[in-house]
């Protein structure tokens, strides 16, 4: 409403001027009604002095090109304006449409003042704080303190400014605003970040630091009128002596320094030295030294000296930066005790309750001595004073009551306080020391030398405790008790450790006297007889093996003892049913049969022996008697015997039916001779009637071990079908040993007028066996069993063949069973559609035809050798080749064929 009010009175002052230059007289524009009379130019739209208008003033629009200079009204050239023409423009009215905040020009209605353009009614608002939101408007701080405190406040701008580095705003006195680096935005509600610093050279009072001074930083002007305010207070100081006190003693002098609490408003602060107060009871309080105070709160150290002259709590005024103070001093008496000479005794575990007179020495009397406990408890004994004394003498005497249980031996020494003055009280605690020796007891041997050690319990009254090293006793029995090194004890029970040597001459219990501190007991040693077996080899007992049999047979054993038992006190042997082992020896269990009682030192002890010996070894029967070993002797004699060893794989023999078997064939039974070194053998003849082959040894001398040779003949006579064991008498009949036979039936005589040997070859080392029929696309070939370490594995294989041996030159080859019976077909070379061509992988097959190109005998290399005219070239050695996994007869490199077996079949 203002600025309407403004404008109208504006616009009716323009329209005054300009009529009153060309009508030199008043004036009403819009209507026919006379202008009112105090106005020079009167607008109306309507007659009526109250009449609503619908229209208003229009000023003319300028774009203002500086807002201290009258452009564009004037050219920048015209020579003519000059301060003049400014003054003479006062009062000049336009609307403005510049709108440039470098300039200070926002469009609105500005009034020419003759020095510059006038926004009406306000300035420019480019930039305006919002005083409402500033962070802290009140900062309240001691005169010389220093401090800076972020702040912030939010603005309203239609300017972007860009705060590069942080700028500093003095306001005098100290104080000023600094700005870090930040972005004005163009906002309604923008972020302003500053802090209030002051550098405490500002004096107390209240000071206003206007932000609208910040528009240096920001480049424009700043509207509104926030404000900072900051209360500087004037500095204090005071001191506290509330519980300071110190000690001193009477005529004594002193130099001691305590800690006075202060409290300054502003530091640093200066404490001067020097004086700060009389002299009370001779003591002056003073500052030593300059102290330069740096924090706020502290202590300053005060210094007391003087002599104090009496007694009691004395208050010594302190005056600092006009703060006073007492601070207290406790002057105390001077008092002394010695205890030389002050001393008791007791007994260790033992309650005591005894007095000393402890000499002292007082500075003034009458003095009183409380009652109550002067010193803690040491080895178990408290000191105290019972009732309070009354000391009148500067020198004299304190009764001092001693009282508790002492726990340690030897001399105690008991600290004493009295009024602060300390000094020892000596008790001498004597020991408790006992012995026991129930159960404490040993063994030893008569005649032999014993050096054993007994544990004997001891109780002591305080440790540590030494026991020393040296004789605790007499000679007893031979026998001597000492301490070998000296003991330690730490504990109040435990164990003596004595040693016991010497040569005990008395069998029996034996009492040894010891004396350890003051205390006996007796030490129990039982002496124990030897006992001593005297067999040697001289416990012989003649055995005739096989014949002896020992029931209850008695042999004397002879023994020794270290001494003859005393009368009625016989040494004993006592009965066991076995004192050789758990298990008998060679058959024979030795025994004591009864309970025997040894009188004399040396004698003989009867041992009963049961059973019958089987071997000519073991011959020494061990026997123990109460812990003494020897040995009984067998003088054992044996009758000759032979022990055939039959081999544990009865050996093979095998042959054809109807073929004698060879000359040579033989089986050898291995033997061993016992009882002699020669054994003579009769000879023997067995006929196996179902096989028609006969066994024959013949009679001989054999030595103490080897073999017996078997010799086996006659011409099978029929096919055993797998193996037969046939068991073979030896010697008297006794003892026989097996052999197993295999005969296989040869090919009938139509067939094969000859010798016929297995189709077995070995071929690198290994051993293999032709099978049967083996059938690939329709052609059947010969399969190969292998390969086998032996060359019986392969002989033996069920599916091995046999083939006519009649010659060692080309032929067509038959090929047969185990019974005789031939398979279907003869080996052949085969034509062009068999790949037996191919080197290395090709098969001999079956066939009906028979064409001779084989050349397989026993001993001999296989071969082939195509003989027809169109394949003369196709020949080669024959052995295993495998094919798709499987293995068959068939075509090998030369030199690498198999060798034929001479022997037959085996099952």
């Amino acid at each position: 409403m203002k600025k309407s009010t403004f404008i109208f009175y504006a616009a009716f002052f323009l329209m005054a001027q300009y009529y009153s230059c060309f009508l030199q007289a008043q004036a009403t524009i819009g209507s026919s009604d006379e202008p009112n009379k105090g106005s020079l130019l009167d607008l109306k739209e309507r007659s009526g002095v109250n009449e609503n208008s619908t229209k208003g003033l229009l000023l003319p629009r300028v774009n203002l090109e500086d807002i201290n200079e009258l452009y564009p009204m004037f050219e920048k050239s015209d020579v003519s304006y000059n301060a003049t023409e400014k003054k003479k423009h006062t009062g000049l009215l336009v609307y403005n449409l510049t709108d440039s905040p470098p300039k200070k020009l926002c469009p609105g209605v500005y009034s020419w003042s003759s020095a510059e353009w006038i926004r009406i009614p306000e300035p420019c608002s480019f930039f305006e704080f919002l005083c409402h939101t500033v962070a802290d408007g009140q900062y309240t701080e001691y005169e010389g303190n220093v401090f800076a405190i972020d702040n912030y406040i939010f603005y309203k701008s239609i300017i972007d400014v860009d705060i590069e580095s942080e700028q500093t705003i003095s306001y005098g006195d100290g104080l000023h605003i600094i700005v870090p680096p930040q972005k004005i935005v163009k906002s309604e509600y923008g972020f302003f970040s500053f802090y209030v610093y002051v550098d405490g050279s500002t004096p107390s009072g209240n000071y206003e630091l206007p932000l609208s001074n910040l528009n240096s930083v920001l480049g424009v002007d700043i509207t509104g009128s926030c404000v900072i305010n900051v209360n500087i207070l004037a500095a204090t100081f005071s001191i506290d002596c509330t519980d300071i006190s110190t000690a001193a003693t009477v005529n004594t002098y002193m130099d001691r320094t305590v800690q006075v609490p202060y409290n300054v408003s502003s530091v640093p602060y200066t404490v001067s030295a020097g004086n700060i107060g009389g002299t009370v009871n001779g003591i002056t309080p003073s500052i030593a030294v300059d102290q330069e105070l740096n924090t706020n709160t502290g202590y300053i150290t005060v210094t007391l000296k003087g002599t104090p002259t009496s007694v009691g709590n004395t208050s010594i005024p302190i005056t600092i930066g006009e703060s006073t103070c007492n601070v207290t001093v406790d002057v105390s008496n001077t008092f002394a005790i010695n205890c030389t000479g002050a001393s008791t005794t007791a007994t260790v575990d033992t309650y005591m309750n005894k007095t000393v007179q402890v000499s002292y020495a007082v500075g003034d009397v009458p003095h009183t001595v409380s009652a109550g406990n002067i010193g803690g408890t040491v080895n178990g004994i408290t000191p105290s004073i019972a009732s309070a004394q009354t000391l009148t003498d500067k020198n004299g005497y304190i009764t001092v009551t001693l009282q508790g249980t002492p726990t340690s031996s030897g001399t105690t020494h008991i600290p004493i306080t009295i009024d602060g003055s300390t000094c020892n009280v000596a008790v001498n605690v004597s020991n408790t020391f006992a012995l026991n020796c129930t159960g404490v007891s040993t063994t030893a041997t008569v005649n032999a030398y014993m050096s054993k050690t007994v544990q004997v319990p001891y109780t002591v009254g305080s440790v540590p405790y030494t026991v020393a090293a040296g004789y605790i006793g007499s000679v007893v029995n031979g026998i001597i008790p000492s301490i070998a090194s000296n003991q330690t004890l730490t504990a109040k029970k435990g164990y003596v450790t004595v040693t016991l040597q010497g040569v005990p001459t008395i069998v029996g219990n034996t009492y040894i006297p010891i004396t350890i501190g003051g205390s006996t007991c007796n030490v129990a040693i039982s002496v124990a007889n030897t006992f001593a077996l005297k067999c040697g080899n001289n416990v012989r007992v003649p055995v005739t093996l096989g014949t002896t049999q020992f029931t209850n047979y008695v042999v004397n054993v002879p023994y020794e003892l270290g001494a003859a038992p005393a009368a009625g006190s016989p040494y004993v042997i006592s009965a066991s049913t076995n004192i050789g082992g758990v298990t008998p020896v060679n058959g024979v269990t030795p025994s004591i049969a009864t309970r025997q009682e040894l009188t004399a030192k040396t004698g003989y002890i009867k041992v009963t022996l049961n059973g019958k010996p089987t071997a000519t070894t073991p011959s020494v029967i061990p026997i123990t008697i109460n812990g003494q070993s020897c040995y009984i002797y067998l003088d054992i004699t044996t009758p000759v015997s032979l022990n055939i060893i039959c081999p544990a794989t009865a050996p093979i023999i095998g042959g054809v039916v109807d073929k004698a078997l060879p000359a040579n064939t033989t089986v050898s039974i291995p033997y061993q001779v016992s009882g002699g070194t020669s054994y003579k053998l009769t000879g023997t003849t067995v006929t196996n009637t179902e096989y028609n082959i006969t066994a024959t040894i013949a009679s001989q001398t054999l030595s103490s071990s080897g073999t017996i040779t078997v010799t086996i003949t006659g011409t099978p006579s029929k096919n055993t079908n797998g193996l037969v064991t046939w068991f073979i008498p030896i010697g008297a009949g006794e003892e026989s040993c097996g052999i197993r036979l295999s005969f296989v039936t040869p090919p009938p005589k139509a067939d094969c007028d000859a010798d016929a040997y297995a189709f077995v070859f070995q071929q690198n080392g290994s051993w293999y066996a032709v099978g049967d029929v083996g059938k690939v696309s329709g052609v059947e070939y010969g399969k190969v069993y292998g390969p086998y370490a032996t060359e019986e594995e392969a002989l033996r294989h069920p599916e091995a063949l046999q083939y006519c041996a009649y010659t060692t030159g080309n032929r067509c080859v038959s090929v047969y069973k185990r019974d005789g019976t031939r398979i279907m077909a003869k080996f052949f070379s085969v034509d062009s559609y068999s790949d037996v061509y191919k080197p290395e992988s090709g098969r001999v097959a079956f066939s009906s035809l028979c064409t001779n190109d084989m050349y397989i005998y026993p001993g001999g290399k296989m071969r082939y050798e195509f003989n027809s005219l169109q394949h003369q070239d196709k020949k080669g050695d024959l052995g295993v080749v495998t094919v798709n996994g499987v293995k068959y007869l068939g075509l090998v490199p030369t030199g690498s064929g198999g060798t034929m077996t001479t022997k037959p079949l085996m099952w």
